[in-house]
Order: structure tokens, then C-alpha cells, then sequence
């Protein structure tokens, strides 16, 4: 179970303006901050850090008293190399990552201890793990050479600091070109793949240990038949047969609210016949 996916909130408390859908989460369309000076001391306010906060922790408790354990409830945050960018903007923080490595850098060593008590307040409040999309870890945003240079380090030093596990999110774009570089990070335990990725070729990058989500494509599910669906799902699991360490997931997760049950159904009705037709597999 995924926490509310409502990150722009995040930028909300640094003074962005949200605009809000009937059948989406919000999002920010104009950035809060326009300097680093700004969001550097921004950063530091533990009001800031509190009222960003507010909803997503009182949603996890929630989830965590009416669960029961029976499900293990995902954090949805965003890294800190991520969360400038609803703070400034996506172009703002793309620019100044480019063309302004003092004050880049300025951003980045204040959003490593934000992002620190950000996510060990979700698992203080019942999340089992943190789920974070990585959009400025992804080669259709950034080059392998800022990944490396800028946004590793960064994320090293943070997430040694996370008392616990970690799911990388392929944000709705291809993962797998950048695994390499992402596939030593401390506490991260899975990755989840895009639609298009290759759970082989990924496997083969990060070796047996990690677990991989995917790769049905959530945002299409509406626009499928049940019968496709089940067949995607039966490709895939003949795919990662003898892998132990996978879960079926909806790649992108957002489901449109208008997909029919009976899509929503065939997802969970094709693990069962998948068992039943390979029981020795399933043990």
C-alpha cells in the first residue's frame, strides 16, 4: 500500500502554489522559491518541516491503525536531489544545476538533513518503507555524468542516515540505462521498473539480492481488455519464474479511476491461476 501520493504539498510549505484536479493529486504550478539563499533557510524551519509533513504522516498512521499489518505500507517521498525541484521548479532546479554549481550545491546540503527527518518521521509513523521516484537520476532529464558527480553522493550521504528500507521509483520513464550507478546505494532494497525495462538485462546490472516491481503499465490499465492484462501478467511471471526475489506491480502505479474492476481484478485473479498452473514454482 502506497501513502498519498501528494509530494507537491512538500513544495507547498516553501510557498509554492498548487493547482488541484478532480481525478489527480496536485501539483505545483508556481515555485515557492526563487534563490538558494531561500530554500536554504527555508530548509532549516522546523515549522516548514512540520507543515510539509502534517498530512502525509497523519495519513500513514491512519493507514498503519486500519491495516493491521496485513499489508506493508510504502512512504511515497522524493529523494533529496528530487525535491528542489517543487521548491524552485523542475526548470528552475534543472538550470541552476547546470549553470550555478555553488548555489546547486548550496540546495543539496540543505536538503540532505530535510530529507533525513522527512523520511524517518514516515517510518516513525508506521510506513514499512520509503518509496522515491527518481526523476533527476533518469537519462531523459539528466546525463549520466551528473548522476554520478552531483546526485550520488548526495544520495549516499542521506540515505546511510535512513533506519530503513528503500524502493527506487523509475518516476514513469526507463530505468535500467542508469542502474549501474544507482545499484550500491545504502538501505536501497528494490527497484522499481517502467513498463518498458527488462527485468533480465536488470537483473543482470544489480544481481540476485534486490527485489524488482513491475512492469505492468498502470496508466493504460483502463484502456486494456481483462484478457490482455492477463496475458501481460502470464508473460511476466514466465519471465521471472525462478526469480525469487520479484513482485507484480503496476509500473507508473497511478491506475485511472475510470479503469473497470473487473482490470483491476484479472491483476490478482492471474497470480492465483499462475499458481495453481505452477504450483512448483510458487513454493
Amino acid at each position: 500500500m502506497f501513502t498519498p501520493f501528494t509530494v507537491a504539498s512538500i513544495g507547498e510549505a516553501f510557498g509554492s502554489q498548487l493547482v488541484f484536479f478532480d481525478n489527480h493529486p496536485p501539483n505545483v504550478s508556481v515555485p515557492g522559491c526563487k534563490s538558494a539563499e531561500q530554500v536554504t533557510s527555508l530548509a532549516k524551519n522546523p515549522v516548514i518541516q512540520k507543515k510539509s509533513m502534517h498530512f502525509l504522516m497523519e495519513a500513514t498512521g491512519y493507514m498503519k491503525k486500519y491495516n493491521n499489518n496485513n499489508a506493508a505500507i510504502g512512504g511515497v517521498f522524493l529523494s533529496p536531489v528530487d525535491l528542489p525541484a517543487i521548491i524552485i521548479g523542475m526548470e528552475g532546479w534543472l538550470n541552476t544545476l547546470l549553470f550555478e554549481e555553488r548555489e546547486a550545491n548550496l540546495i543539496l546540503e540543505s536538503m540532505i538533513p530535510f530529507f533525513v527527518n522527512s523520511a524517518n518521521a514516515f517510518l516513525e509513523a508506521g510506513a514499512h518503507l520509503l518509496i522515491l521516484p527518481l526523476a533527476f537520476c533518469n537519462p531523459h532529464i539528466v546525463t549520466r555524468s551528473m548522476v554520478e558527480k552531483i546526485m550520488i553522493p548526495v544520495l549516499k550521504e542521506a540515505f546511510q542516515q535512513v533506519q530503513g528500507p528503500i524502493v527506487l521509483h523509475h518516476v514513469g520513464l526507463p530505468l535500467s540505462p542508469f542502474l549501474e550507478p544507482l545499484k550500491d546505494l545504502p538501505n536501497v532494497v528494490g527497484y522499481a521498473l517502467d513498463s518498458t525495462d527488462s527485468f533480465s538485462k536488470a537483473r543482470q546490472t544489480l544481481g540476485a539480492a534486490p527485489v524488482l516491481l513491475g512492469n505492468i503499465d498502470g496508466p493504460t490499465l483502463n484502456r486494456q481488455s481483462p484478457e490482455d492484462i492477463m496475458a501481460r501478467c502470464q508473460r511476466v511471471y514466465e519471465n521471472r519464474k525462478n526469480d525469487r526475489h520479484f513482485i507484480l506491480a503496476t509500473s507508473g502505479a497511478d491506475i485511472p479511476l475510470q479503469t473497470p474492476e473487473e482490470n483491476i481484478h484479472a491483476l490478482v485473479k492471474s497470480a492465483s491461476v499462475y499458481g495453481m498452473e505452477h504450483p512448483h514454482e510458487t513454493e
